[in-house]
């Protein structure tokens, strides 16, 4: 519930910026991308999508291309 409600503020403070850098920088093999899968099935959809949309458009904001956990 925590990490929902962080992801929607980061939106809401137009700082998905930031959580892309931080998703791209843990990036450091399958153990990390598996935890990071298991994590975000633990989100309700409706935070599911706004993580996916957070990463999405920080991503693009930081020119970078990033694929979504799930």
């Amino acid at each position: 519930m925590q990490a929902g409600i962080l992801v929607e503020s980061l939106l809401q403070a137009k700082r998905s910026p930031d959580l892309a850098m931080a998703y791209r920088s843990v990036k450091r093999g399958p153990a990390w991308e598996e935890a990071i899968k298991i994590g975000a099935a633990m989100l309700p959809d409706e935070r599911k999508d706004l993580l996916g949309e957070c990463l999405d458009t920080g991503s693009r904001e930081i020119g970078e291309k990033t694929v979504l956990p799930f």
